[in-house]
C-alpha cells in the first residue's frame, strides 16, 4: 500500500541503534531489537517519539510513533478500539478485507490493537520494493501517559520478517522514569 506508507519517511530519521528512549517524565521505553535490522529514532522535544525499524532485506518495515497524552488518562480498551477502528475506516474500500477486523496485541503491559488490510490492487501481483501489499495499523496504550500509534507494512503477514516485528511491537514496555 505505497499511500498508506508514503507518509512514513525513514530517511528524515536519524540513526540510533539503541532500545531504550528515554520518554523523561513518562517512563523509559524499552524496544527488543531483532539482529541486524535497521533501527532508526526521531525525538520531537516534549512530543514523543519516532522509531523506523526496517527488515535487513527491506521486505518488512514498522514506524512505531509514540505520543505523550497531555493529561494521564487510564487505560480504556473501548475508547482505544473505538479510535482505531475510525482512523482505519479509511482503508476499508481499497481492501480485500472490506471491514476492520481489530486483533488483540499480546502485550506484557497495557492494551493495544491492530488491524490488517491487504491491498486489493495487488493481489496475484509479484512484489514490488516498496509498494507493499499489506499494511498494519495499530493503537497501543502501555502507561497513563503515552499512546503508541504502529504502522507495518510487508508483502507476506505469514512471514518470518512480520512475526518478528510483531514480536517487537508485543515486547514493548515502558518503565517508570529514571530518578535524577
Amino acid at each position: 500500500m505505497k499511500t498508506l506508507f508514503a507518509a512514513l519517511t525513514f530517511s528524515a530519521l536519524a540513526l540510533l541503534a539503541r532500545a531504550d528512549f528515554d520518554l523523561g517524565t513518562h517512563g523509559v521505553l524499552h524496544l527488543t531489537e531483532p539482529t541486524g535490522w535497521k533501527i532508526e529514532s526521531r525525538e520531537t522535544p516534549g512530543q514523543g517519539y519516532g522509531i523506523a525499524i526496517a527488515a535487513p532485506d527491506s521486505t518488512d518495515k514498522a514506524l512505531i510513533s509514540v505520543h505523550y497524552l497531555p493529561a494521564p488518562k487510564p487505560i480504556d480498551r473501548a475508547k482505544i478500539d473505538a479510535q482505531l477502528t475510525a482512523f482505519s475506516q479509511r482503508f476499508v474500500d481499497l481492501s480485500v478485507e472490506k471491514k476492520v477486523v481489530l486483533k488483540p496485541y499480546k502485550l506484557r503491559q497495557g492494551y493495544g490493537v491492530y488491524t490488517l488490510f491487504t491491498d486489493a490492487s495487488l493481489v496475484g501481483k509479484p512484489a514490488k520494493a516498496n509498494d507493499y501489499k499489506v499494511a498494519v495499523s495499530g493503537m497501543i496504550q502501555l502507561n497513563e501517559s503515552t499512546q503508541i500509534l504502529v504502522t507495518q507494512a510487508t508483502d507476506d503477514p505469514s512471514g518470518a520478517n512480520f512475526a518478528a516485528l510483531q514480536k517487537v511491537v508485543e515486547a514493548l514496555r515502558i518503565s517508570p522514569p529514571a530518578k535524577p
